[in-house]
């Protein structure tokens, strides 16, 4: 997968291997009928990653939030 990544986009391997390793440790595994990182903690990973840009990101305000009572 990390050759891939390298191959596909370019770079060095040090730049996309915390990528890969998210990747791999967050795909469903069918032999063990789960993820890997859920197999070694007993828990989901709860990972802020997020694969935008950072000026692509969106700022939301209390103003976003409706009262419905």
């Amino acid at each position: 997968m990390l050759r891939a990544c390298v191959l596909q986009f370019g770079g060095s391997l040090e730049e996309y291997l915390p990528l890969c390793e998210f990747a791999y440790n967050n795909s469903f595994r069918a032999s063990i009928r789960m993820l890997p990182f859920e197999a070694l903690y007993g828990r989901p990973c709860r990972s802020a990653a997020c694969w935008a840009k950072p000026e692509d990101a969106v700022t939301i305000g209390p103003e976003v939030v409706v009262d419905h009572t």
